[in-house]
C-alpha cells in the first residue's frame, strides 16, 4: 500500500539469513513480543518499557552502531567499550564503579561512605582550582593550603615545634613562641588592639604604653621594672595588696594606707617622708623607746655625763631627744644629748642645781626619740 514498504498480516517465519538494512519495526501486545535468535536467545519485553536479553552466554557481546561494544566476558561484569559514557537519567549501580581512567563529573558529587585507599602523601584533593588559583590544596603530608580567608567557629589548635610555631597576620605581623612558653607579638603597630572575649582590650596607642579596659586580676607574683600607672576616679582607686592591705585615695590629694603598720624601707630620697610643701627636711628613720642610764655622781651646783645604753637601732647618724622620768632624783637636770659612735648607746649631760652634797642619778631609764 506505501511504496518500498512491505506488509505482512500473521506470522513470519525466516529459516535463513535475513539482513535488514533499513529500519524494522516489530509490533506486538507489550508483554509477549519476543525476537528469538539463532542459538535460542532471546530478546522480549515483557514488562512495558523494559528489553529483557534472554540466554546470552558469557561471551555474548552486543556490537552497537558506531563499534561501541556491550560484553560481559567474565561472568558477572558488563563491560562498556566506548570513548565517552553518558548516563543522562539517574543510574544506580549497587555494586559501585571502577574507573581505569580519569572521569570527569559534571554536578555535584556526592559521597555517603568513605575514600578508599586513603588518601597519601602523594596525593592532594584541590578545590576551586587549587592553592595559587584562588582555590584550597589539601595534601597528603597534612598541609592545607588557601588563597582565601579561613573562618574556624570552634576551637583552633596550633602545634608545631615549640621553637618554630609561627602566626602571620594581614600586615605581616607575627604571633611566636620562639621562646618556649612565651608569646611573642611581632611588628605590631603603635595602633594595633587586642580585643578579649567580653570586650575588653589591650592597646598601645601611645607608643611604649600598654593600656587595659577592664578590670585586671593578677594571681601570681607580677614584676613591674618600670613605671606603672593606676588610673581611676580620684575617690574610688583603690589597691588591694596580698594580705588585704590597701592603699587609696579615697580623699582627691591623700593617700591612705589600710594596714596595721606601715614601714618605710630604704634610706634614698625616694623611701623617705617629706611633710609639709617646703620640700626640705625628709624623715628616713624614726626610733622611740627608752634606755637605762648608767649611774653617775654629779657634784653639786656641776654637771656630769653619763651613757644611756639599750636605745636599740640609735646610730651617730640620728638625732635624739631624750626625757626623764620621775625616777631621777630632784635637783638633777638632763641639760643635753646626743648619739655616739656606739650604736644604741645615746650620752647625756646632767646638771645638778642642788647647794650641798653631791647626788647620785642612780640606775634609772630616760625615754628617747631619735630621728634620721
Amino acid at each position: 500500500a506505501v511504496d518500498g514498504t512491505i506488509a505482512l498480516t500473521g506470522a513470519l517465519t525466516v529459516s535463513g539469513v535475513s539482513s535488514y538494512t533499513g529500519l524494522a519495526t516489530f509490533l506486538g501486545g507489550a508483554t509477549t513480543t519476543i525476537l528469538t535468535l539463532l542459538n535460542g536467545e532471546q530478546i522480549s519485553n515483557a514488562t512495558d518499557g523494559i528489553i529483557q536479553l534472554n540466554g546470552i552466554a558469557s561471551s555474548t557481546s552486543i556490537t552497537l552502531l558506531n563499534g561501541e561494544t556491550i560484553t560481559n566476558a567474565t561472568d558477572g561484569t558488563i563491560t562498556l567499550t566506548a570513548a565517552t559514557t553518558t548516563l543522562t537519567g539517574l543510574g544506580t549501580l549497587t555494586n559501585g564503579f571502577l574507573s581505569q581512567a580519569s572521569s570527569t563529573v559534571v554536578g555535584n558529587l556526592t559521597v555517603t561512605g568513605t575514600f578508599s585507599p586513603a588518601i597519601t602523601a602523594a596525593t592532594s584533593l584541590l578545590v576551586g582550582g587549587g592553592y595559587g588559583d584562588t582555590g584550597v590544596t589539601l595534601s597528603g603530608a597534612g598541609v592545607i593550603q588557601a588563597n582565601g580567608a579561613l573562618t574556624v567557629d570552634g576551637l583552633a589548635t596550633f602545634l608545631g615545634g615549640a621553637t618554630t610555631t609561627i602566626l602571620t597576620l594581614l600586615n605581616g605581623e607575627q604571633i611566636t613562641n620562639a621562646t618556649d612558653g612565651v608569646i611573642q607579638l611581632g611588628g605590631v603597630a603603635s595602633t594595633t588592639s587586642l580585643t578579649l572575649l567580653n570586650g575588653e582590650t589591650i592597646t598601645n596607642a601611645v607608643d611604649g604604653t600598654i593600656a587595659l579596659t577592664g578590670a585586671l586580676t593578677v594571681s601570681g607574683v607580677s614584676s613591674y621594672t618600670g613605671l606603672a600607672t593606676f588610673l581611676g576616679g580620684a575617690t574610688t582607686t583603690n589597691l588591694i595588696l596580698l594580705n588585704g592591705e590597701t592603699i587609696s585615695n579615697a580623699t582627691d590629694g591623700t593617700i591612705t594606707f589600710g594596714a596595721t603598720d606601715s614601714v618605710l624601707a630604704g634610706t634614698a630620697s625616694s623611701s623617705a617622708i617629706r611633710v609639709g610643701t617646703d620640700q626640705v627636711s625628709t624623715v628616713s628613720g624614726l626610733i622611740f623607746g627608752f634606755c637605762n642610764l648608767t649611774s653617775v655622781s654629779v657634784a653639786a651646783t656641776s654637771t656630769n655625763y653619763a651613757d644611756c645604753s639599750g636605745a636599740t637601732g640609735v646610730t651617730s647618724s640620728y638625732r635624739v631627744f631624750v626625757q626623764a622620768t620621775s625616777s631621777l632624783p630632784a635637783g638633777l637636770v638632763v641639760f643635753a644629748a646626743s648619739s655616739t659612735a656606739t650604736a644604741g648607746t645615746i650620752n647625756v649631760r646632767i646638771n645638778n642645781v642642788n647647794a650641798g652634797a653631791s647626788t647620785d642619778t642612780g640606775g634609772i631609764s630616760l625615754n628617747f626619740w631619735a630621728v634620721r
